[in-house]
């Protein structure tokens, strides 16, 4: 069975872009999303910063380590992701290029598990 991810950097909230000082209009589509939450966006930004010493080690952004995550995942064959400018999208694709090894996936997986569910 393949797997198709949709959004796997929940609308950007996973590129470590959107900070806590980041407002959204009363009609921006984020309001509606649970992880924009404050209370959660906390949680996930710190889970972010923890990956920080990975994204040295690999030479990457978040972003393109929560996709090489994503891809090494069991059965995922397509990430689908969306880019606003060209750039973003070159900056995605590279995450094609990384190759995470097992203690990497492992303390990845760990760190989401214990995100939980949003608040």
């Amino acid at each position: 069975i393949a797997t198709l991810v949709y959004s796997p950097l929940e609308q950007g909230l996973l590129t470590g872009r959107i900070g806590m000082d980041r407002t959204f209009s009363p009609e921006e589509y984020r309001n509606m999303i649970p992880w924009f939450k404050p209370e959660n966006r906390r949680r996930v930004l710190q889970v972010l910063e923890g990956w920080r010493d990975l994204c040295e080690a690999y030479r990457c952004t978040p972003g393109q380590l929560v996709l090489a995550w994503t891809i090494a995942q069991p059965g995922v064959t397509v990430a689908l992701v969306g880019a606003r400018k060209s750039a973003h999208a070159e900056e995605n694709a590279k995450a094609g290029e990384l190759r995470l090894d097992e203690a990497t996936l492992a303390r990845m997986r760990c760190d989401v598990e214990a995100l939980g569910e949003p608040a």
